[in-house]
């Protein structure tokens, strides 16, 4: 399993150091190796060119977890996001035959970079996780949502930012790939948690 995104991703990494279960999050169990590729203020359309690059030095993933988009929202209009992201999907169909998409849901935010309108932006990022999990669903692939990651949490925060997570939000968030591998790799479920 590639993890690739931006630094949320790369924070999750750091923070698996300090767990027991350590970088593989104890799937290796049933034989998933996580191999984690994250970049700080990673945009959209720098995507595709890194999994290229990756491709480079190691063969193609079983499964492409992407968590990437957030730093894009508010800078590009959702409209034209969507349809950057729809085409970067279908790029990734042919390049990776045999790779099953996962969309990490994307997370809302204390606050945000190009706009002080929390709220409306955080809305944005429900519409484009539903408009993407639909996408990458329908593929074929998986949809990994945060149900316990909200704003009104704010202790699971960086209190400094207010973009990236706390250490115990760091922890719900490895729990929850945890989690959903384990499902996705055991199950026919497509989405993780189901009950949300």
């Amino acid at each position: 399993v590639w993890c690739v995104g931006s630094s949320i991703i790369k924070r999750a990494f750091v923070a698996t150091f300090d767990r027991p279960d350590g970088i593989s999050l104890c799937l290796d169990r049933f034989g998933i190796e996580l191999w984690w590729q994250g970049k700080g203020g990673l945009v959209w359309n720098k995507l595709l060119p890194r999994i290229k690059l990756l491709l480079k030095v190691r063969n193609q993933p079983n499964y492409l977890l992407i968590h990437c988009g957030a730093n894009d929202i508010g800078a590009t209009p959702l409209k034209y996001l969507m349809i950057e992201i729809q085409g970067t999907l279908e790029v990734l169909r042919n390049l990776l035959p045999n790779t099953k998409l996962i969309w990490s849901q994307l997370l809302p935010r204390l606050e945000w970079r190009h706009s002080h309108d929390r709220d409306a932006l955080n809305k944005t990022v429900k519409r484009l996780n539903s408009y993407v999990a639909a996408e990458v669903v329908i593929m074929g692939g998986y949809y990994i949502k945060y149900p316990d990651i909200k704003v009104s949490e704010k202790l699971l925060f960086d209190e400094i930012d207010g973009v990236h997570l706390s250490k115990t939000g760091n922890e719900i968030f490895l729990n929850t790939i945890s989690g959903a591998m384990e499902r996705f790799h055991t199950s026919d479920d497509h989405t993780y948690p189901r009950i949300y």
